[in-house]
C-alpha cells in the first residue's frame, strides 16, 4: 500500500498536467483524494468549481466539455495498462530495493505477476514512460525517492 509521501507528489503532479491541458488530470486528483483519504487540493477545488459552473451556466454541452472525453480511439487492455503505469513503476522500484537489478528478469517478474500476466516489454515500457514523466516534471526519478501508487494485480 502506498503511503502519504507517495501522496504529497500526485497533487502536483496532476496540477501541472491539468495546466498543460490535461482535463482529466482534475477527476483523478478528485479520485487520488478519495482513495487515499486526503482532502482535495486547493487548486482542483477552484478548478472543480469553475468547471461545474461553466457547465451549470450554459457554457458547456457537457461535462466532456471540461473534464474530457474518457478513453479517446484507445482498446480496453491499453487504457487499464496505462492506469497501472504507476503501479508497475512503485513494483520495478520496490523489488529492486530489495536487491534486484533493473533488468529484463525484473520486468518478467512484474508483468508474471499481473493477472493476466502481461510481457516485460510492455513492464518496462511502463517503467521508463513514468521516469521520463518524473523528469520532465523535476521529481526525484532515484527508486528510494520516487513517488508511486500500488499495482493492482487482479481486476478488482
Amino acid at each position: 500500500m502506498a503511503d502519504e509521501e507517495d501522496f504529497a507528489a500526485w497533487p502536483e503532479i496532476e496540477r501541472r498536467a491539468y495546466e498543460r491541458g490535461d482535463k482529466a488530470a482534475l477527476l483523478r486528483t478528485v479520485m487520488l483524494s478519495i482513495a487515499f483519504r486526503e482532502p482535495l487540493p486547493a487548486w482542483a477545488c477552484r478548478a472543480f468549481e469553475t468547471a461545474y459552473d461553466h457547465v451549470m451556466m450554459g457554457g458547456a454541452r457537457s461535462w466532456d466539455e471540461v473534464f474530457g472525453k474518457p478513453h479517446l480511439g484507445k482498446h480496453k487492455k491499453s487504457v487499464a495498462l496505462e492506469n497501472l503505469k504507476y503501479g508497475i513503476h512503485r513494483r520495478v522500484c520496490d523489488l529492486h530495493k530489495g536487491g534486484m537489478p533493473i533488468d529484463e528478469a525484473l520486468f518478467d517478474r512484474v508483468g508474471q505477476e499481473m493477472k493476466p500476466p502481461v510481457s516485460k516489454t510492455v513492464i518496462s515500457d511502463s517503467y521508463y514512460r513514468v521516469q521520463r514523466i518524473l523528469r520532465r516534471l523535476g521529481l526525484p526519478v532515484e527508486q528510494d525517492d520516487a513517488p508511486g501508487l500500488p499495482i493492482r494485480t487482479s481486476g478488482k
